[in-house]
């Protein structure tokens, strides 16, 4: 699944970046000077390089070339009569598609408009390439994703490849990962090939992607249960219920009952002989799932079984655990166990490796095992389907993520899920570096995508310059204002503490969103500092 990077037959090197030309593709130059033997100083943008002519052309010229050689010296063979400085995009297309003979599609129409506009190098081959690939392209797509993919291929040198640019597609998509996660755990657990061990280690880091607060919740949810079973308000029946939840999940002994286990286990409460033993008092239970006494499995099926149910003393005992996590939560509880997330599904993996982390801590993200399981060639189609899917799609984000010159840019996808509430959360973070190499947090823009249960879809637009905040809020409802009021003298303190000024929050119809910001191309350097996209 790894990008390759072609080499290319001529490189012209200046202090700001390299041009790399390749045998084939296309270019507009202009013609400097004039030199004996056909020889020409050319500029390719702002590179100034030497090149031989194949024919002879007057300097001060522009012309489409096509690159012949791979000697020493650059060759050119020229493509297009001389560019009139005032010829329209609109022409200037339809005399490269004459010249080229590229078929008169709606396809190759964008492709060739985005290579006069971007000034992207593509050969007649890739071009040929581009054009069916975009006519396969999936009904969610847009076209202007494939543009940006193919124009991404080129920028970035990278094999001229279906797999590379599905890739990078991929690595656009805001649809979130949980629903890829879901397909691939199911095809998971309906594969028989695979070993064991290594499906407990996937299944495990899955959970810890999709549950971060499983340990917290499921230690909770047991507290509340103990609390209920020793407690003289709590009538026979309930107990029972409760007991029986215990016994489900292995921590009581199928064979006790609530008398003996009230008389002799109540105040050191054991679990089956099936999973590891506590011997804390029932007070001490939270703190000692927090540590991870209880195998994860047991926790989850714990928290499973409650949500099942419908005995209303199990649905009081996770309503009354759910409450006492969240009051416990704040913005650095939630920072911490997106970072926690983020890290277990491995974005940062190929990082960690170059840096020389414990091999075998990184190897138990999601990302690594994916790779491990893809080598497996028994595995049943779905599955290998499902991973492929996965690792494309961290791996385009990860190519897409980059920079160019003092613009930094970053794409991630952190999949949410507090509490039974999911929400997919997409990232693109386009970011200006000061001397010091630090982000420009004086100029920035940050977007929320929400869906939410209440709420529906929200779009939450905050704009910075010079330090002053303006939000603007797109949602259908027009309820929303008297509670947004309640909550801006709060947003207000918490902003000048940061040294930041509230200039206004603003609601608007969702219908009136607006567009999310591009992805940073050489072309489109911005002078924002931040973009992020959630």
């Amino acid at each position: 699944m790894s990008p390759t990077i072609q080499p290319s037959i001529r490189t012209a090197v200046t202090n700001e970046q390299v041009i790399s030309l390749r045998h084939g593709q296309v270019v507009q130059a202009s013609v400097n000077k004039i030199f004996p033997d056909q020889r020409a100083e050319v500029q390719i943008g702002n590179h100034k390089m030497m090149a031989i002519l194949e024919v002879p052309l007057k300097a001060g010229d522009a012309h489409y070339f096509q690159v012949v050689s791979n000697k020493a010296t650059l060759q050119l063979k020229v493509v297009t009569d001389a560019l009139n400085p005032s010829i329209t995009t609109s022409n200037q297309t339809k005399q490269l598609m004459d010249s080229l003979q590229l078929p008169k599609t709606t396809e190759m129409q964008s492709i060739v408009q985005q290579m006069i506009k971007e000034k992207i190098p593509l050969s007649k081959e890739q071009l040929l390439l581009a054009e069916q690939w975009l006519k396969e392209i999936p009904p969610h797509v847009k076209l202007s994703e494939g543009l940006m993919a193919i124009q991404k291929l080129s920028e970035l040198k990278l094999a001229f490849t279906n797999e590379n640019f599905t890739m990078l597609i991929s690595g656009q998509d805001k649809n979130g990962l949980h629903h890829l996660l879901d397909a691939f755990k199911l095809a998971l657990q309906n594969d028989t090939s695979i070993p064991t061990s290594q499906k407990g280690s996937i299944e495990k880091v899955l959970t810890q992607i999709t549950q971060p607060f499983l340990n917290e919740l499921g230690g909770a949810i047991l507290g509340q249960v103990i609390e209920s079973l020793l407690s003289e308000n709590t009538n026979e029946s309930d107990k029972l219920t409760l007991l029986n939840l215990l016994k489900e999940v292995g921590l009581v002994p199928k064979q006790a009952t609530l008398a003996d286990w009230l008389s002799s286990e109540a105040r050191h409460f054991q679990p089956s002989e099936t999973n590891q033993k506590l011997h804390t008092p029932a007070t001490d239970h939270v703190i000692s799932l927090l540590t991870s006494e209880l195998d994860t499995k047991v926790i989850e099926q714990l928290t499973m079984l409650s949500r099942k149910s419908n005995h209303l003393v199990i649905q009081q005992a996770l309503s009354m655990a759910e409450a006492n996590i969240q009051s416990g939560m704040n913005g650095v509880t939630i920072e911490q166990a997106m970072k926690q997330i983020l890290s277990n599904i491995g974005f940062d993996y190929e990082s960690k490796l170059a840096q020389g982390s414990n091999l075998s801590q990184i190897s138990e993200s999601l990302k690594p095992q994916l790779l491990a399981l893809l080598q497996n060639f028994e595995i049943s189609a779905p599955l290998k389907e499902t991973a492929e899917a996965i690792v494309s799609r961290l791996n385009g984000m990860q190519i897409l993520s980059g920079d160019n010159g003092p613009q930094h840019q970053l794409l991630m996808q952190v999949p949410l899920d507090f509490f039974g509430k999911r929400m997919d959360a997409s990232l693109q973070w386009n970011g200006q570096m000061k001397d010091d190499g630090k982000i420009d947090s004086n100029y920035a823009r940050v977007m929320f995508y929400l869906d939410l249960s209440s709420l529906k879809e929200t779009v939450i637009d905050m704009q910075i310059q010079n330090r002053i905040i303006t939000i603007n809020v797109y949602n259908e409802s027009e309820a929303l204002m008297p509670y947004a009021d309640q909550f801006r003298e709060a947003l207000k303190t918490g902003l000048n503490s940061l040294n930041y000024q509230l200039s206004g929050v603003f609601m608007k119809s969702y219908s009136k969103q607006p567009e999310p910001p591009p992805l940073l191309t050489k072309t489109q350097v911005s002078k924002w500092g931040v973009d992020i996209l959630v």
